[in-house]
């Protein structure tokens, strides 16, 4: 399941079987929105929502980060790894 970054995310997902893990794929942020804070309430309303399911959950976070086309990428934050 892909989610965007600010959105919409389940706090179930009936339409996979129980005995699975969900995977969810997680838009990023720029990482300036997390280091500075502005983003701790869409983080922590996610992570209620993913620990709710009361289910294995595999969150993958900022995909693709190695290549230039995320504004999470590392060509858009600097090429620095601590952000």
């Amino acid at each position: 399941m892909f989610y965007p970054w600010g959105g919409y995310v389940p706090s179930s997902e009936p339409a996979v079987a129980a005995s699975s893990t969900l995977m969810v794929s997680w838009h990023g942020a720029p990482y300036r929105r997390i280091i500075d804070g502005s983003s701790d309430r869409v983080i922590a309303r996610v992570a209620r929502k993913l620990a709710g399911m009361k289910r294995p959950v595999l969150l993958r976070w900022g995909w693709e980060m190695n290549g230039d086309w995320f504004e999470w990428d590392g060509s858009h934050n600097g090429d620095d790894p601590a952000g």
